[in-house]
């Protein structure tokens, strides 16, 4: 009896035990809370702790169950297992479905480790639950939310079950295979984590297997051979690149002929999945796949990594920096590839396939050989960039601006290549305008065999972008457009600071040939450093080079020249090209090449000879003053400046056959004229020579050659207008009033009426003669015209132009009145739209050339007498107070910066008409500022500058005027304090004045002490407070 009463008492603990597991601590039920957390730590942690509990539990239930059998009790096959790990199985199951948190994370790793930990749970007991559990319930139609967490809950549960080793059976897996594969079907979103399964299960399977695998589950050889390769799903592509990948030919879809993916009948073999036929039949369902969300399908990962090994799904904060593993028809397979799916399918899409397309570029970029490289930057993808960079309002602006900088960053990498950055620099530099803080090229080079090494592969690929021509084919735009960027990449080589002498002149030498065609069919291999390969094709090609390319190459030589002007360590390369340009010059008349390239008009081989004649006597002038030594130094600067000029004339002339310098080249053989009169009278008496100078009309070649360099430095051409800086610099000394007076004229120019009746004349003539003109380049134009076109159908709609085909006679008469009134308004609309464009771009040109006068007023303010400072000062003074309506707000901005750093020129006491002049300036100028009103404010600022200086010369005056200047400021403290709404003054106005004029403190403090007494607010207290002590700080300093 006390054994029995032993034993049952035992019995009774093991029962209360699991009792207690029943009811479960609170520390345990709070588990499942921890495995909804986000951080990751912490649900393998909660994991890991359940798993740990149901072993412990599993192992006292298990010793209670022998208890049960000694006693001779009968144990169901369900009651092995503990009750924790039941409630938890079910728990977690149950949990799959729920989209709370990182709850799926977390369940499904709990339950993987629960059934690492109870191998007493049946794998059919945990499908029969969640067949139980994971069902859409309720009455109605099912919402999609909910059907779509119940099928993702299962994906879970089938995961957990492989991960847990619970899938060892064919019949098992057999099983999984088909109700993921139905899930798939179910929902096209969950396709991709289904496969994914799929694949994971197969992976565990041999080979031999896998072909009973196949009969057991239908479902997966007709994954493998679909109907149609274009209408399936893409995960099934990716699931059969895995089996052949693997398991090699399939016979099982062999005899489906006809059926299924066609690689699977072949051996493997990379080509067979890059054919472009086959990448057009599955181009369809990889559109598909990008549908459902903005990323990258695993799809491209399976695919691509195929060509480029180290394209694989990156790891969170992991930037992608291997090479590409090197073979030899990569090239063409990714070619295929690219231009079928990408530039043929992607980038023809939709929005969200163009950002698509985005990052595949930027993920494959860093992966790419050079040649690769081209491949990916291709013309489709550009223009994609660039139409999603125009404006901040298109959907993809940021996603290309986002692209671009990426792009740009690689250039930064040591691991690129010198010849990807090359041409990674030449496809990126037509974003540099809208991505800012984009460095384009190769300015950050640090040594001169860098920059050798980039002109040999900009120059390789220009020739090699001449390689594939067929004969007479028409030259392609794109092709032009590349060859344009390689040119402008040779230009920035050269313009970098640390290029050699050597490279600018193989530099200048190349574009020189290029743009005058200094080669025949016979020298070219001699002219021109043609690469070995393919040598005798570029050379052909060359010289079928259109012409404006060749007027490109020239407008490339001249930016160059510009640069390495002035420059003294590129003196002699400078000089040699400029040599060899003008000595090839006698050869105009004999050069076929040369003929056909550039069409001279008897006019612009008269100008050309008019120039050279100045350039002879301007030579011939130098040397006598060379003899003359120091005495004849400031002439021969003056000539050296003349020499510039006319050789840069003379250049622009032999380029620019458009543009006729005729009258240009006569002025300046005019100008010469006088200014080599004193020279060629070496001997004359200063008598003689003062009777010359004195005769009517001797003085104004001043005039005439300010007249000329304000005329030249309207052209863009950068060249020109560095040398009409020297040449202003310097005849600085022989600028006449006239002359100042014209340079302030400029910066009052509008544009006038006539100025745009004239416009109207040449658009008329434009479009009279370029009715049958390609404008397939002009991007701009294209959208202006789709634009109008769209608006002008939709306004021609109901339009009475019911003409039959073939009755021209009667065409108009059948368009009724409405319908010609309408149509009317239409193509004026168009004109007007066309006229604004044109007057927007003059508008444009006139601030230009209004900024390159101000350059030159600067140098004269900077280097001209004090005198001339003065009246150049009152003529921009007078300029600004009457006409400054003329004057944008930017040319304002700068005339009062250059007046701000304008030095004093007044050394010791000024007296007379100086001091006169200088407050009569003062005068204007504080008038103005204190009357001024808020309409005119931006005005004010340029007045306040000259204002300055105008003191500041007052400082140095030798009589007595600061009782005059005191009352003119007298009237602007009483529009400060008394008329403050209307006054646009301020504080640092009158600061400023009692620092350059210390005395007018002083006189004004009376003022001031009766403002700060009588004020009627505290803050015009509080300023007259302010300028008092700032008056009597200046006193104690002085």
């Amino acid at each position: 009896r006390g054994e029995r009463q032993g034993g049952s008492c035992e019995a009774i603990g093991l029962i209360m035990k699991e009792a207690n597991a029943l009811s479960f601590d609170k520390s345990r039920l709070e588990l499942f809370d921890r495995l909804v957390v986000p951080e990751e730590e912490d649900r393998v942690q909660a994991a890991c702790e359940l798993a740990n509990h149901c072993t412990e539990d599993q192992r006292d239930h298990e010793e209670s169950l022998r208890m049960m059998l000694k006693q001779g009790k009968v144990v169901k096959r369900e009651e092995e297992v503990c009750s924790l790990a039941t409630y938890s199985c079910k728990r977690l199951i149950r949990g799959m479905s729920s989209g709370r948190g990182s709850a799926r994370q977390g369940f499904g790793l709990g339950l993987c480790e629960v059934l690492k930990a109870v191998e007493k749970l049946d794998t059919k007991v945990v499908l029969e639950l969640m067949e139980k559990s994971l069902v859409i319930e309720g009455a109605g139609k099912p919402k999609g939310g909910e059907i779509r967490e119940t099928l993702l809950g299962r994906v879970f549960v089938y995961a957990s079950l492989l991960k847990a080793g619970r899938l060892g059976t064919l019949k098992l897996k057999a099983g999984a295979i088909t109700g993921l594969l139905e899930i798939s079907t179910r929902k096209d979103y969950l396709s991709e984590v289904s496969y994914g399964v799929v694949q994971e299960i197969l992976r565990a399977t041999s080979k031999k297997d896998f072909k009973i695998l196949c009969g057991m589950a239908p479902k997966l050889t007709e994954a493998l051979e679909p109907q149609d390769v274009g209408d399936c799903q893409i995960e099934q592509l990716q699931l059969a690149l895995w089996v052949w990948r693997e398991h090699g030919k399939q016979a099982a879809v062999a005899d489906g002929e006809g059926k299924g993916f066609p690689f699977l009948r072949q051996d493997y073999d990379v080509k067979e999945v890059f054919d472009e036929v086959f990448l057009a039949s599955i181009r369809p369902s990889l559109l598909r796949a990008t549908t459902t969300h903005p990323r990258l399908h695993s799809v491209w990962y399976d695919l691509l990594g195929l060509l480029v090994p180290a394209f694989k799904k990156p790891r969170e904060g992991e930037d992608a920096e291997a090479e590409i593993a090197e073979r030899d028809d990569a090239s063409n397979d990714l070619q295929s590839f690219w231009t079928t799916i990408v530039d043929e399918g992607l980038l023809q899409s939709s929005s969200e396939r163009k950002f698509l397309a985005m990052e595949l570029l930027k993920r494959m970029s860093p992966l790419l050989a050079a040649g690769d490289l081209q491949i990916v930057l291709s013309d489709p993808m550009m223009v994609c960039l660039k139409q999603n960079l125009k404006r901040q309002e298109n959907y993809l602006h940021t996603s290309a601006k986002k692209c671009v900088r990426y792009l740009y960053s690689l250039m930064k990498r040591d691991t690129l290549s010198l010849e990807a950055k090359s041409l990674l620099s030449i496809s990126l530099k037509q974003f540099g305008s809208w991505v800012k803080g984009a460095d384009v090229a190769f300015e950050a080079a640090a040594e001169g065999d860098a920059i050798r090494d980039q002109f040999k592969i900009f120059r390789e690929m220009f020739y090699g972008s001449l390689v594939g021509l067929a004969q007479g084919e028409d030259y392609d735009a794109h092709l032009l457009k590349r060859q344009k960027e390689i040119l402008n990449q040779i230009c920035t080589v050269c313009k970098s600071p640390n290029v050699t002498e050597d490279i600018a002149e193989d530099a200048l030498r190349f574009l020189s040939a290029h743009a005058f065609f200094e080669f025949s069919g016979r020298n070219c291999h001699k002219v021109l450093d043609l690469p070995e390969e393919n040598r005798d094709e570029i050379a052909g090609n060359a010289r079928a080079l259109p012409l404006s390319l060749s007027q490109y190459c020239f407008d490339c030589l001249i930016n160059v020249l510009a640069s390495l002007y002035q420059r003294p360590k590129f003196t002699e390369a400078y000089e040699a090209v400029t040599e060899k340009v003008l000595a090839f010059r006698v050869k105009l008349g004999k050069s076929k090449e040369a003929s056909d390239a550039r069409k001279y008009t008897p006019s612009n081989l008269e100008t050309v000879e008019v120039l050279l004649d100045s350039r002879k006597k301007i030579q011939a002038a130098l040397k006598k003053c060379a003899k003359q030594g120091d005495k004849g130094e400031a002439q021969a600067a003056k000539l050296r400046s003349l020499l510039a000029l006319s050789t840069h004339v003379l250049l622009v002339q032999l380029g620019e056959i458009e543009i006729d310098f005729g009258s240009h080249a006569k002025d300046l053989a005019e100008i010469l004229d006088q200014v080599l009169a004193p020279v060629a009278k070496g001997r004359a008496t200063r008598k003689k020579r003062k009777a010359e100078e004195d005769v009517e009309g001797a003085d104004q070649w001043n005039d005439v050659l300010l007249d000329l360099m304000l005329s030249l430095l309207s052209l863009p051409n950068q060249l020109i207008r560095k040398t009409v800086d020297s040449v202003f610099s310097a005849f600085i000394a022989d600028v006449t009033m006239a002359g100042v007076k014209s340079l302030v004229e400029v910066l009052q120019q509008t544009i006038s009426e006539e100025d745009e009746e004239d416009e109207e004349d040449e658009m008329e003539e434009e479009s009279s003669e370029g009715e049958e003109e390609d404008s397939d380049d002009d991007d701009d134009e294209e959208e202006i015209q789709a634009s109008d076109a769209k608006v002008s159908s939709k306004d021609l709609e109901g339009m009475d132009v019911d003409g039959e085909e073939g009755d021209d006679e009667g065409s108009d008469s059948d368009m009724d009145d409405e319908a010609m009134f309408k149509l009317d308004s239409i193509i004026a609309a168009q004109f007007q739209l066309r006229r604004q464009m044109n007057k927007k771009r003059r508008q444009e040109d006139l601030l230009h050339l209004k900024f390159r006068v101000l350059r030159l007023i600067e140098t004269y303010l900077g280097s001209g007498t004090l005198g001339g400072v003065l009246v150049c000062l009152s003529e921009v003074l007078g300029s600004v107070l009457e006409g400054g309506g003329g004057m944008e707000v930017d040319v304002l901005k700068r005339l009062a910066g250059i007046m701000r750093g304008l030095g004093n020129k007044a050394a010791g006491e000024v007296e007379g008409e100086t001091v006169e002049a200088a407050y009569e300036i003062l005068q204007k100028s504080v008038n103005f500022v204190a009357h001024v009103g808020p309409k005119k404010r931006d005005r004010a600022p340029a007045v306040e500058a000259v204002a300055m200086y105008a003191l500041k010369v007052l400082a140095h005056r030798k009589e007595d005027k600061i009782s005059d200047v005191a009352k003119l400021y007298e009237v602007a403290l009483e529009r400060y304090f008394v008329h403050q709404k209307k006054c646009i003054l301020k504080r640092e106005f009158f600061t400023r004045s009692f620092q350059n004029l210390p005395n007018l403190g002083g006189e004004l403090a009376p003022k001031l002490k009766g403002y700060s007494e009588s004020a009627r607010n505290a803050f015009l207290k509080k300023e007259a407070e302010a300028l008092l002590s700032n008056k009597k700080k200046r006193r104690r300093k002085k």
